[in-house]
């Protein structure tokens, strides 16, 4: 009986402390749809959506914002990659309590990118 509890505790610790391992797990994402632009070269069309964010470090440790990786989550689960950020939400330490704003701008191959809005920071990239 001891055995299984040890096991039980070991591995309710693991979830526990790898679910806090992140530190942009304490950052709060506001995140508000801005504009969107279609690009054309050569006949081929990028389509890109651009959002103003918000992000707020509520941990008690600053949080290094050079390793966070924006996402853009389609409704089917595609994800779209930056093409374009600020220097304000991709660079530097943010402070505990402190914010920043700027805007983030992702690429699609398709129009379904104008119609997602779920934006999540992760580190590292999936």
């Amino acid at each position: 009986m001891r055995k299984i509890f040890i096991s039980v505790f070991s591995i309710i610790t693991l979830i526990a402390f790898g679910a806090q391992a992140s530190p942009l797990n304490n950052v709060i994402l506001l995140a508000s749809p801005a504009d969107t632009t279609t690009k054309s070269y050569l006949g081929k069309f990028t389509y890109l959506k651009k959002f103003q964010i918000a992000l707020a470090n509520v941990s008690e440790t600053a949080i290094d914002l050079r390793n966070a990786c924006y996402l853009l989550i389609g409704n089917n689960g595609q994800t779209y990659h930056v093409d374009t950020m600020e220097d304000t939400v991709s660079g530097g330490k943010l402070e505990p309590g402190k914010s920043v704003n700027g805007f983030v701008v992702f690429a699609g191959a398709d129009e379904d990118i104008f119609l997602q809005s779920k934006v999540i920071i992760a580190n590292p990239c999936e």
